[in-house]
């Protein structure tokens, strides 16, 4: 009898070490439930964990404590917490939560993670595909990950999800615009606006160079945009280093411009595109402080410059450009983001000299690539620069409306007047070499 007490005592000692070792950072769930499991880490960091930012600092520190759940984004924007979901921060700040599939299904996969402690609330978007047996990972819950799923809500709730997608809220928020969206109520729905004004001027533009994107492409690059978003928050949650967090930066800003070059969109008209809809999105971020709107218009130019480098060398590439040249563009490009990520508070005639030290850099290009014709182009340049040119007459109609009608015909006219100026003074040149200095021409001197 007493060897059967002392079994009994064993038994009954390892299920409830089993059962206390279970409720350590592991969320629970009921039995027969299919989960898929999320792991993330909380970080009290005034949200500098993304190096979009000349802000960014190596201070963050992990939350421990903190309660982690999950919950689905209805339609009119409200939270509906998606029951079982539940767990705890370890000391690091890290968390594994399960969450019920067929709970979390019916959600069009727009779910937020979200953490609590005291009186703080992190949250943010998972954009992986939640499927029984899998492990997905979530970027970092800070300030700034909080105010992203604050926009996407805003977003939700107003039906513009198939124009603006999370890797266009990714793109542009950064740690001064996070700070104020988490601070002004009306903040998180003016930046969701602005991104909506972004996305409708970059269509209208498309539709203006006779370019207008099929459902199947429009499809396609969402659901690449899509993939890098996934791929950036893997990256973002492995990465432990300000560097490592900037290339994961890079590689999603590749990504994107790549997912239109996969989707057969012309790179030259899809650089004109991104370039004049971040225009827009600056002057609709106007109600934005000072600081936040620098930050704005910094992020909006390193995703330029990515689609206008990528432009230039890919038509250098079909006009058999001398691969040195080819690969001068691309260390030019290199010099440009440089430049840009080392303005601190970035004003427009920052951003316009970076652009300019890049553009002089192509002409310079192009001149040895045409050497007998070096003067040529050095006059073709001169001539699109000058005081009362066509780039100077782009800036005074852009400075005079925030009507993106207007703004897409001046530069259908800046684009018209350069290939004029090219065309004369090119003359002597064949059409494929005029076609490609005003291609080069047009991209070069489109961001300053």
């Amino acid at each position: 009898m007493r060897h059967l007490q002392t079994q009994s005592l064993i038994v009954l000692l390892a299920l409830t070490l089993l059962g206390t070792a279970c409720d350590n950072n592991t969320s629970t769930t009921g039995p027969g439930e299919e989960t898929a499991t999320v792991e993330g880490k909380v970080e009290d960091d005034g949200s500098q964990n993304k190096a979009k930012s000349s802000a960014f600092s190596e201070t963050a520190a992990s939350v421990e404590g903190a309660t982690v759940t999950a919950a689905r984004i209805t339609a009119d924007g409200s939270l509906e917490t998606i029951s079982g979901a539940e767990t705890e921060t370890s000391a690091e700040g890290e968390f594994s939560l399960n969450i019920d599939t067929e709970a979390a299904a019916g959600s069009g996969q727009q779910i937020l993670i979200l953490a609590e402690q005291n009186s703080q609330q992190w949250k943010a978007f998972l954009t992986a595909q939640l499927e029984s047996g899998s492990t997905v990972q979530v970027q970092p819950l800070t300030e700034e990950s909080s105010a992203e799923a604050d926009v996407l809500t805003e977003l939700i709730a107003e039906g513009h999800t198939d124009l603006v997608s999370k890797a266009d809220i990714e793109a542009y928020i950064g740690s001064r615009v996070s700070s104020e969206i988490r601070n002004n109520t009306g903040a998180a729905s003016s930046f969701a606006e602005a991104l909506v004004a972004e996305a409708q001027a970059r269509a209208e533009f498309f539709a203006g160079q006779s370019a207008s994107l099929t459902q199947e492409q429009k499809q396609q690059v969402m659901e690449a945009k899509n993939e890098a978003q996934v791929q950036l928050e893997s990256e973002l949650h492995a990465a432990t280093t300000a560097e490592q967090r900037e290339a994961a930066m890079e590689t999603f800003a590749e990504a994107i411009v790549s997912a239109h070059a996969d989707a057969d969109i012309d790179a030259g008209i899809y650089a004109m595109a991104r370039e004049m809809s971040g225009r827009v999105l600056v002057k609709h971020s106007s109600e934005l402080s000072a600081e936040a709107a620098s930050e704005v218009r910094t992020n909006v130019a390193l995703l330029t410059s990515h689609a206008i480098d990528a432009a230039v060398q890919t038509r250098m590439e079909t006009a058999d450009v001398a691969e040195s040249n080819i690969q001068l563009a691309a260390d030019a490009a290199l010099a440009l983001r440089s430049d840009i990520k080392a303005t601190s508070g970035a004003t427009k005639e920052d951003i316009d000299a970076a652009f300019d030290a890049y553009n002089e850099s192509i002409v310079d290009i192009l001149s040895q690539e045409f050497s007998a014709s070096s003067e040529t182009i050095t006059n073709i340049h001169l001539q699109i620069n000058q005081s009362n040119g066509a780039k100077a007459s782009l800036e005074s109609s852009l400075e005079a409306t925030i009507d993106t009608q207007l703004i897409a015909d001046a530069y259908a006219t800046f684009i018209s007047e350069v290939r004029t100026i090219v065309e004369e003074a090119f003359s002597a040149a064949s059409e494929a070499e005029v076609q490609l200095v005003a291609d080069v021409m047009i991209l070069a001197n489109l961001a300053n």
